[in-house]
């Protein structure tokens, strides 16, 4: 790619709706670098001496079971100095395992590109994908989505909750126990843990003891 501001969406375009393996083959080996990643939520390529390779045989396996898949960007932004790219896509996958329809969503992939400059112009080095729980639901069993966003506001619910007994239990021990013994924990004055003062003899007398400044106090340093 010479200009990938303005050819990379049209590769990805290629990539995700390629209809024979011969086309998608051909545009991961023009666009992608021999050692390139790729990083995905249903499936992870390290790089390698042959993993564009590995990445084709994915591309290939997810046009396989859906044929169908479209794409479009919706944004995109081109950090040319670190040689990224961020798109925002909305990807409408269809499955031929689910009989269900195919449910597209505002946002539902995100991927972070980086580029890196050859001879023959920018490849793509490292691809990630990231994909909302619910999306994902959507792209592989529709009908479960609604429950997965459900247990999403629930977890919310416990964090919230877990916040406040927290809390609660800090304020109730304090209470009950109050503040903490700094001289257990250590902390008396540096004059008095080195034996500065006192009798001399490296400990300190009764009153400095009780007269000493502690760092902190109670339970919170």
């Amino acid at each position: 790619m010479q200009n990938p501001e303005r050819e990379l969406p049209h590769a990805l375009d290629i990539l995700t709706t390629a209809q024979s393996p011969a086309i998608l083959h051909q545009a991961i080996e023009k666009f992608f670098v021999p050692d390139a990643s790729l990083r995905h939520p249903l499936g992870i390529v390290e790089p390698g001496p042959r993993s564009r390779e590995s990445i084709f045989k994915v591309y290939d396996w997810y046009r396989a079971i859906s044929p169908g898949t479209k794409s479009k960007l919706n944004e995109m932004v081109y950090n040319k100095e670190n040689g990224v790219v961020y798109l925002d896509i909305t990807q409408s996958f269809g499955s031929r395992f689910t009989p269900f329809p195919v449910v597209p969503s505002r946002a539902s992939l995100v991927l972070r590109i980086g580029l890196v400059e050859t001879s023959g112009g920018y490849c793509i080095k490292t691809q990630e994908a990231f994909c909302h729980p619910t999306d994902l639901a959507n792209y592989l069993l529709p009908p479960i989505a609604p429950l997965v966003r459900f247990a999403l506001m629930m977890l919310a619910v416990f964090q919230c909750f877990g916040s406040s007994a927290y809390t609660q239990f800090c304020s109730l021990w304090i209470m009950l126990f109050g503040m903490g013994s700094e001289v257990q924990r250590g902390r008396l004055d540096s004059t008095i843990k080195t034996g500065k003062r006192g009798n001399g003899n490296g400990s300190a007398s009764d009153e400095e003891l009780k007269t000493a400044q502690y760092y902190g106090s109670g339970i919170f340093p």
